[in-house]
C-alpha cells in the first residue's frame, strides 16, 4: 500500500525528479506516496502520477514496503543518531515504513517499531498473485510479506497470502534434539509434533528462529522450559510459547467437531487468505494448514503423511524418517473431502503476525490437549505413531 500524505503548502508535480512542471496542487492536498527516497518522491495525485519534493509532505496513513539495504542497521528509539538502539536489523530485514522524520524514516519490522536511516534502505522486490519458488527461511518469507501487503488490489493480496502459506519452510518433527528431564523428547513414535507445527506456522508469519543455530522447535521447546510454561501438548503451552513471540492466537474451532467442506471454505480459507497461518489437531496430532482446495485440504504434517479415518482415528501412508533432515514426507500432502467430513477435529487455531492484537494470555486459551506426553523420561512404553 502507498502512504497517504498531505502537501503542507503549494507544490508542484514534476514528470521527473527535478524535471517538468506537470500542475501545481494546493496545500493541504491529499497524495498517495509509493516510494521513499532523499528528496524527490514519486507520488500520485489523483489519477496523474509524478515527483514531489519530500520536504513539502506530511505523511497522515498508510505503508510502504522496505528492506535493510546495509550489512547491519540499528533500529533507534527516536529520529536522530543518538537515539537508543532496540535492535540490529541483518541486510535485506523487512520493513514497514508508515512515514518520516527528517533523513530518518518511521518503520514496523519483526523486531519491533522504531527509526531508521533513510540512506541504508530501499524498496522491497516486488510481489505478483502468485509469487515462485520455495522461501528457505523466515527472514525471506517476512521480505515476501511486506512485499505483499503493498499490493494495491485486496484480492491479489490475498491470492498472494495462499500462494505463499505452500511455499514457506517445512520441518520434520523426527529429527528434533530437545531434551527434557535429561532425555530426548522426540522418540521414533513422535512427542514434537505440536512446537514442530508451531515452528511452521511462525515461520509462514516471518518470525525469526529466537534461538539459532538450534532448530526453530528446539528453541520454542527451550522458550517453553525457561518460561515454566504448561506442557507443550497443551494449548496454553505452545500458545504461550506464541505470546512469547508476539504472535496471536484464536480459536476457529475450540472442541472436538466434524465440520463440512462448507465450514472449511467459509471459515478457515479467509483466514489463510488474510496472511495467518493456521494450525489443528486431528486425533491429538497437530500438523499446519497450507490451503484449502477443490480436492480437500491441503497439510504439513511434521512426522509424515497422515491419513484422517472416521472419529478420531487417523493412520500414516509414510513417514519422515528418523533423524533425516532432508525428509519431506510430510510436506503438502492432502486430506480429500471424503475423509475431512468424516473426521473429528478437536481444533483449529488461527496465528496471527507480530504486530496484532496480542493481548492474550495463556489463560485465555481453551483447554485442549494433543496426545503426546510432556515428559519422555516418565514413559516406558512409546506412544501411538505421531
Amino acid at each position: 500500500m502507498p502512504i497517504l500524505a498531505q502537501t503542507t503548502s503549494g507544490l508542484n508535480l514534476r514528470s521527473a525528479p527535478g524535471g517538468a512542471v506537470l500542475r501545481s496542487v494546493p496545500a493541504g492536498t491529499e497524495v498517495a506516496i509509493t516510494g521513499l527516497a532523499a528528496e524527490w518522491l514519486p507520488v500520485t495525485v489523483g489519477a496523474q502520477s509524478g515527483f514531489m519534493s519530500r520536504g513539502y509532505l506530511r505523511p497522515q496513513s498508510g505503508a510502504i514496503a522496505l528492506v535493510v539495504t546495509a550489512k547491519a542497521l540499528n533500529l533507534r528509539a527516536a529520529a536522530r543518531g543518538d537515539a537508543a538502539v532496540r535492535a540490529t536489523l541483518s541486510q535485506g530485514a523487512a520493513l514497514s515504513a508508515t512515514g518520516w522524520e527528517g533523513d530518518w524514516v518511521a518503520v514496523n519490522s519483526a523486531s519491533g517499531a522504531g527509526f531508521v536511516a533513510l540512506a541504508y534502505v530501499g524498496p522491497a522486490p516486488a510481489a505478483s498473485a502468485a509469487p515462485a519458488g520455495r522461501y528457505p527461511d523466515a527472514a525471506a518469507v517476512r521480505a515476501q510479506r511486506v512485499a505483499i501487503e503493498a499490493l494495491d488490489d485486496e484480492d491479489a493480496r490475498a491470492d498472494a497470502y495462499e500462494q505463499l502459506q505452500g511455499q514457506s519452510p517445512y520441518f520434520s518433527q523426527r529429527d528434533n534434539e530437545a531434551t527434557e528431564n535429561g532425555v530426548r523428547i522426540e522418540t521414533e513414535g513422535g512427542r514434537m509434533c505440536n512446537l514442530t507445527a508451531l515452528a511452521m506456522g511462525l515461520s509462514y508469519l516471518g518470525v525469526d528462529n529466537p534461538r539459532p543455530p538450534a532448530q526453530f522447535e528446539d528453541a520454542l521447546e527451550a522458550l517453553r522450559q525457561e518460561n515454566r510454561l504448561p506442557a507443550r501438548t497443551e494449548t496454553r503451552g505452545w500458545g504461550g510459547v506464541a505470546q512469547l513471540l508476539s504472535v496471536s492466537c484464536r480459536f476457529l474451532l475450540g472442541g472436538p467437531a466434524k465440520k463440512p467442506r462448507s465450514w472449511w471454505e467459509s471459515t478457515v480459507r479467509p483466514a489463510l487468505r488474510d496472511g495467518q497461518a493456521v494450525i489443528l489437531s486431528i486425533s491429538g496430532h497437530i500438523v499446519r494448514m497450507v490451503g484449502v482446495g477443490d480436492k480437500g485440504l491441503v497439510i504439513d504434517d511434521p512426522y509424515g503423511h497422515s491419513r484422517m479415518l472416521a472419529g478420531e482415528a487417523h493412520s500414516w501412508y509414510g513417514k519422515n524418517g528418523w533423524r533425516d533432515r532432508a525428509a519431506v514426507v510430510g510436506r503438502g500432502i492432502l486430506y480429500p473431502w471424503a475423509e475431512v467430513e468424516v473426521h473429528t477435529f478437536r481444533w483449529v487455531a488461527a496465528l496471527g503476525a507480530p504486530g496484532g492484537d496480542v493481548s492474550f494470555s495463556p489463560e485465555e486459551l481453551p483447554d485442549l490437549r494433543d496426545e503426546e506426553p510432556s515428559d519422555p523420561s516418565a514413559e516406558i512404553e512409546l506412544p501411538a505413531e505421531g
